[in-house]
């Protein structure tokens, strides 16, 4: 009745998105070990987050999604799988007709797409090394780790699409100079605040967005520990952390969904 509703009112696209952040972290609720969920409780029914459980936690969790170890063939078809999942939806959204272009555009765009898309891979996988690193780093404040993480794969992107540029434009002109790769970064960040509908923004803004599942969970952690303080006095919330304390990725999972469903809608109304 509800998915009727919404999808009458022109949110089924929301409520998609909503219902597979609740599938995830449902997953991952069903996989996590005892004690990470007892720490991910401990986080939520507390402010102190002990140092070397809420590593090992963060840590835990990245695992279950890419898997361990990060060189093995798995956790690289994982990191393909999700890439591919993400520029396919970001295309639909910013410029579906790319899907039509591609195949009747010049060569040379053609190529430039395929460089852009196969940068997009390697740097979605490169960045799961440093970002897993920053997990290890960042133990004492894992939340903070968890909603910082993300940054890296940008830097990664955009190391990745710069070297790329320096090569394809050192090729093209016969020259080079080290202050290329200064020039294609800057020109690159400034990209950041002039991104309009079109190919690139379709091919640049889902590899920026591939890691926002980290500061999605620590938010819905933080979320999840406000609702337990600002509802304790009910008894039906009562029932519900008690609940969590034994399944606490679920009650992440309704609160990150409740966030997905709300910036998806508010990007279809924009």
């Amino acid at each position: 009745m509800l998915k009727q509703a919404l999808e009458l009112l022109g949110f089924s696209t929301p409520f998609i998105y909503a219902a597979a952040t609740y599938g995830v972290l449902h997953y991952l609720d069903r996989k996590a070990s005892g004690p990470a969920k007892r720490t991910i409780s401990s986080w939520i029914n507390s402010t102190y987050v002990d140092k070397e459980k809420g590593a090992a936690v963060a840590l835990e969790i990245f695992d279950r999604i890419y898997t361990a170890p990060l060189w093995g063939w798995r956790a690289i078809a994982r990191s393909i799988v999700y890439t591919t999942i993400v520029t396919i939806l970001g295309v639909w959204h910013i410029y579906p007709a790319l899907f039509w272009l591609a195949t009747f555009v010049p060569v040379s765009f053609q190529i430039q797409w395929s460089q852009r898309i196969m940068c997009n891979y390697a740097a979605d996988y490169a960045a799961l090394y440093l970002i897993r690193r920053w997990l290890v780093f960042g133990g004492a404040m894992p939340l903070l780790a968890a909603l910082t993480g993300p940054l890296i794969g940008v830097v990664v992107l955009f190391g990745f699409y710069t070297v790329t540029d320096v090569i394809r434009f050192s090729i093209q002109t016969w020259s080079f100079h080290p202050i290329y790769f200064v020039q294609g970064a800057m020109d690159w960040i400034r990209s950041l605040g002039d991104i309009h509908e079109g190919s690139r923004a379709a091919l640049l803004i889902p590899a920026l967005v591939i890691h926002l599942w980290l500061p999605l969970f620590a938010v819905g952690v933080l979320l999840t520990q406000f609702a337990n303080y600002f509802f304790k006095a009910s008894s039906w919330m009562q029932w519900f952390i008690k609940q969590g304390q034994h399944h606490p990725l679920d009650a992440i999972a309704y609160v990150a969904a409740a966030i997905v469903f709300v910036i998806a809608a508010a990007f279809q109304w924009h």
